[in-house]
């Protein structure tokens, strides 16, 4: 029987004990991975597509900014609102110059099923003619605006649920 050095035997238990090591954690890779991460992107209509909105917790929210054509900042953006219950809560908004303006909705399995607590904020105006409509898959907010000495029209915000996983395509107009 032939014996080995001491170094050559620490050397193999060296080996054994790190292949022990690695296998027991090969199997520990995170779940999460495959998961959608929360991203908000421009499609080629102007709208802005959340995806991913059920990684957010509750007060973590997604915001883009565009521009107008004048070259004006424009930040839309979604909140995770949700609190104890069931249903997802969101809070959605826009915030450009004299503007901010938003909403809450409470989804469901991809739907809508609420709409409230609405605000307009305009700095140096006024508005009238407010509306929150819903249906399953859509809200939107539209007003009529008047900026003293600078602009009026109407202004509207929408939501249109998308896709499978609670996301939400965010439009707006001024």
């Amino acid at each position: 029987m032939k014996y080995r050095s001491f170094a050559s035997r620490i050397s193999i238990l060296m080996v054994v004990l790190v292949s022990s090591i690695a296998l027991v954690f090969a199997g520990t890779v995170p779940t999460y991975a495959a998961e959608v991460q929360p991203t908000a992107v421009a499609a080629e209509d102007g709208s802005i597509i959340f995806e991913g909105l059920d990684q957010l917790k509750p007060g973590e929210k997604l915001e883009y900014v565009t521009t107008t054509d004048s070259g004006d900042p424009v930040t839309i953006g979604i909140e995770n609102a949700t609190t104890a219950r069931a249903t997802k809560r969101w809070k959605i908004y826009r915030e450009w110059l004299a503007f901010y303006d938003g909403y809450y909705i409470n989804m469901s399995n991809n739907r809508i099923t609420g709409t409230d607590s609405w605000w307009v904020n305009l700095i140096g105006g006024t508005y009238s003619d407010r509306t929150l409509t819903h249906t399953a898959t859509m809200a939107e907010q539209k007003y009529t605006y008047s900026i003293q000495g600078w602009v009026s029209g109407t202004a509207w915000l929408r939501a249109d649920v998308t896709g499978s996983g609670n996301n939400v395509k965010v439009t707006d107009g001024i």
